[in-house]
């Protein structure tokens, strides 16, 4: 062999002797859990966002509420109509103007209770939406609160502790209660 084949021969022996020495010097990545449905259980405003969204419920309701109680008026109504309409002491006349009236009646039933289909279904809708906005809003502070505690804490990477591909996690591994007070208080 040429000395200069020696060298390149001997320079790559010592490459590869060190290789093993530079992959054990490699750090093995840190990995943590936080529990996502307890962070948001227990993070502030996502608990304000949910007493928000349930008075914005309530408040539906009543405003649906006169409709509800007129379509059970009208129901009531039907069933007076119905009765009149079999009774045995109405004339042959009497009927024909009940059944006219239950006719009547019946269409501002199906009225009433399509406007009362579409206006909980305009509501049920809108109120979705700002629970998905909210929500996306809390996942948004809850990344964001998860990087900065992992990276107080040397972490490489965070899971959801209730995502199914994690089977199990020592507890010194779960960031839940910090993440929950870093949300909450800002890290102090």
């Amino acid at each position: 062999m040429t000395t200069p084949m020696k060298r390149r021969l001997s320079s790559l022996l010592i490459l590869l002797s060190a290789l093993p020495l530079a992959l054990q010097a490699q750090e093995t990545p840190s990995i943590a859990v936080v529990d996502l449905q307890q962070v948001l259980e227990n993070y502030d405003q996502a608990q304000q966002a949910d007493t928000e969204l349930r008075q914005q419920q309530q408040r539906v309701d009543a405003e649906l509420q006169p409709i509800v109680e007129s379509i059970e008026a009208l129901r009531q109504d039907r069933q007076e109509l119905i009765g009149r309409i079999n009774s045995p002491s109405i004339s042959e006349q009497g009927q024909q103007e009940a059944r006219t009236q239950l006719q009547e009646l019946e269409a501002e039933l199906q009225q009433a209770a399509a406007q009362f289909q579409q206006l909980r279904d305009e509501a049920r809708q809108t109120l979705g939406q700002r629970r998905n906005n909210m929500l996306s809003m809390m996942l948004d502070d809850i990344r964001g609160a998860s990087s900065e505690v992992a990276r107080q804490q040397g972490v490489d990477l965070v899971l959801n502790a209730q995502a199914e591909i994690v089977l199990y996690s020592a507890d010194n591994l779960d960031l839940t209660q910090r993440v929950i007070d870093e949300l909450n208080n800002g890290g102090d």
